[in-house]
């Protein structure tokens, strides 16, 4: 194995690194039945210094099976394995040289995590963090699904006693559901980095990472510098959400981030984003999908329009043209053609 994993899911970095792209930890499944409980629990033993591990049902159900992606310093991991409690005491002393913080997301499955005395449960959907030192127990329930962040706690740029408090309170931070949508969608695309990107997408991880942290913490003296640089982030993924509420405005964007206009406009342009176009792109690309798709011929142009904030059926025809090329009623018709002769039994 090119690293050490976790009870979490998680795989640790390994000192000497990875080559770039997808890299298969284990998969208990290319061995014989009767030796993947031993490899698991040999496997995640050796990672994690855990004192004991238990399967939930009987050895020979027992599977593991872990990915991951470099990302610079960071590592991402996927990981599926069967129910086990792992627990590890404190007085095995940590072999790290520095602490590796974990954030994960729980795609299936459940559990719990216990450490510092707090105990998380983890369901579907919920974002964790934890600390692969000192001392934990991690129970997984059930067939477990997880994606992992292994950050070097020193990349955090914050102090690790942060971690310790927020770790309980994670799910109560503002970025979240921000966290949550970035790790879904490295999964997804994680394949297809090449070289010249990771950088920048290991930079915006972290500064969501410590942003999590801080703010899930109650620091004060961190929060709002953690705050303030994800704010284009998050009013990113807030217009997303609002796309079609026709009272989203700069106006209301900044009162929901609980900023002034001027700041929220310093904000965008200092990223390089014109706000007011950039919501009617994300518009347009919203009513370009819809128009287009075959089961939505019931819906008039005009319906459509002011679903996604258009009032004006004229002005969206406009822009419409501008943005495709074609006018939406071009559009639709081009569509179902389109539709039609790629149709099943259609020669």
């Amino acid at each position: 194995m090119q690293g050490r994993s976790s009870g979490a899911g998680a795989v640790e970095p390994s000192a000497k690194g990875g080559r770039d792209g997808l890299v298969l930890l284990i998969d208990t499944d290319v061995l014989e039945r009767r030796d993947r409980a031993d490899a698991m629990t040999a496997a995640l033993a050796d990672a994690t210094g855990a004192t004991s591990l238990s399967h939930e049902d009987s050895t020979s159900a027992a599977y593991l099976r872990m990915h991951q992606w470099r990302l610079g310093a960071t590592t991402l991991v996927r990981a599926a394995c069967s129910g086990h409690t792992q627990s590890r005491t404190s007085r095995r002393p940590a072999r790290d040289e520095e602490p590796v913080v974990v954030i994960g997301l729980q795609h299936r499955g459940g559990g719990a995590q216990v450490q510092d005395e707090a105990i998380v449960p983890l369901a579907p959907g919920c974002v964790y963090a934890m600390v692969l030192s000192g001392s934990f127990r991690h129970v997984s329930m059930g067939h477990t699904r997880t994606s992992n962040l292994l950050i070097r706690a020193g990349d955090l740029e914050l102090p690790l006693r942060l971690v310790t408090q927020a770790r309980p309170r994670v799910a109560t931070s503002p970025v979240t559901r921000l966290v949550r949508s970035h790790v879904w969608s490295l999964v997804s695309a994680a394949d297809d980095l090449d070289a010249s990107s990771r950088d920048g997408v290991e930079a915006a991880t972290l500064q969501l990472a410590r942003a999590l942290v801080a703010s899930a913490s109650g620091s004060t003296s961190h929060v709002q510098d953690a705050l303030a640089e994800t704010l284009v982030a998050r009013v990113r993924a807030y217009v997303m959400d609002h796309l079609s509420d026709r009272n989203l405005t700069p106006a209301s964007i900044a009162a929901a981030h609980h900023v002034s206009i001027r700041q929220l406009y310093k904000a965008c342009a200092a990223e390089h984003l014109r706000l007011e176009p950039w919501i009617i792109a994300r518009r347009l690309d919203a009513a370009h999908d819809e128009l287009g798709r075959l089961d939505n011929r019931r819906h008039t142009i005009a319906a459509v329009a002011a679903k996604w904030g258009f009032a004006n059926s004229s002005h969206f025809s406009h822009r419409f043209r501008e943005a495709y090329g074609m006018t939406p009623r071009e559009w639709q018709h081009h569509s179902r053609d389109v539709g039609a002769a790629e149709a099943p039994g259609r020669t």
